[in-house]
């Protein structure tokens, strides 16, 4: 007799779970939902802060994690490069300003300087106590072009022309920097809440798995 045929095994089929999360479904079942998740973020979001999460994500058509923390990155980097644009230009400007007042003053005070060069050691003295004010404007002013690296001084006509370009940008980026700034305070926001409820999920999950185990 031959051999009896053995039954064949059914083939385990595993199914591959989406890595990608549905924040829109998954908020609105916590929301329409009970349970100590539920109660947990509650104690932290209210409910209208909660549907002003949900209501973000669905007008920005956010229903991925992965998207919500590559555009909330986004936002923080647009916002972080322009402010660090607006700052050089302050900066910039403050140096001008400076360096406007510096050559006012060494233009103004250079005959002194030059005849306090001329005087004697045995002179000198005297001649800087009856001048001691624009000598040390004179000797400051100098400090700075050194400071600056200004080898051959500019026009006060110039530095102010490219203060005035300075501060017409600056003013065309502010509107920009408030979008970007408003922007970036809602997305961090909206993630700092959905991290919240996902890591609220998570435990559940862990405790779940803990108590089952246990049980065994």
């Amino acid at each position: 007799m031959g051999r009896a045929k053995q039954p064949q095994r059914k083939k385990k089929i595993r199914l591959e779970k989406d890595t990608r999360i549905n924040l829109l479904m998954d908020i609105q079942a916590r929301l329409q939902g009970r349970g100590p998740g539920l109660e947990r973020w509650m104690k932290i979001h209210n409910l209208k802060e909660a549907a002003k999460t949900l209501n973000y994500l669905t007008e920005h058509g956010i229903t991925a994690y992965d998207v919500l923390v590559e555009k909330s990155e986004k936002a923080a980097a647009d916002f972080e490069t322009l402010s660090t644009s607006i700052k050089q230009m302050e900066h910039r400007m403050e140096q001008i300003a400076a360096l406007k007042t510096h050559i006012i003053n060494y233009a103004k005070t250079r005959n002194t300087y030059a005849a306090y060069q001329k005087k004697k050691a045995a002179e000198k003295p005297a001649f800087r106590a009856a001048h001691e004010t624009d000598l040390l404007l004179h000797e400051a002013a100098k400090r700075a072009f050194d400071a600056q690296g200004v080898k051959k001084l500019p026009t006060v006509k110039r530095l102010q022309a490219e203060y005035s370009d300075l501060l017409g940008k600056k003013k065309a980026a502010y509107e920009e920097y408030k979008r970007l700034r408003q922007e970036n305070q809602e997305f961090q926001a909206v993630k700092s809440n959905v991290d919240s409820l996902l890591n609220i999920q998570k435990e559940e999950h862990q405790e779940k798995e803990k108590n089952q185990e246990q049980s065994r």
